[in-house]
């Protein structure tokens, strides 16, 4: 699920770079800071809104729903390891741990098993 349309994606990207560039605590780089800042909060306006319709679709229409009992937390911890053990693949792993952490799983979750449980037993 894309969040930003490319046309939104690019400009985040390149204003993330000209922040890395610019001086700390200058009024310019709080400019950017807070350009990125409206981006990040219309993807995640999106990915609030994508997960509200998307469960209270599947509450209304389905009478059965499971749900795979996914350990995000451990999922998506880092593949870094230590001096002596150094991880594999850390690059794959974070690019994962990316995709997973941005799909939201564990909010979906939660907001599906709410909804299920409030459509069993309706609040008065």
């Amino acid at each position: 699920m894309k969040l930003l349309t490319n046309r939104e994606r690019q400009p985040k990207r390149r204003l993330q770079r000209k922040l890395a560039r610019q001086t700390k605590g200058s009024n310019r780089r709080n400019a950017t800071k807070l350009a990125i800042a409206k981006l990040s909060a219309k993807e995640t306006d999106r990915r609030k809104d994508w997960i509200e319709w998307t469960t209270t679709n599947l509450v209304r229409n389905y009478d059965l729903i499971a749900l795979e009992d996914l350990k995000v937390k451990k999922m998506t911890r880092s593949a870094k390891g230590t001096v002596e053990n150094p991880g594999k693949n850390v690059a794959q792993k974070s690019g994962l741990n990316r995709s997973i952490l941005e799909q939201s799983w564990g909010m979906f979750h939660r907001r599906l098993t709410d909804k299920a449980i409030n459509a069993i037993t309706p609040v008065p």
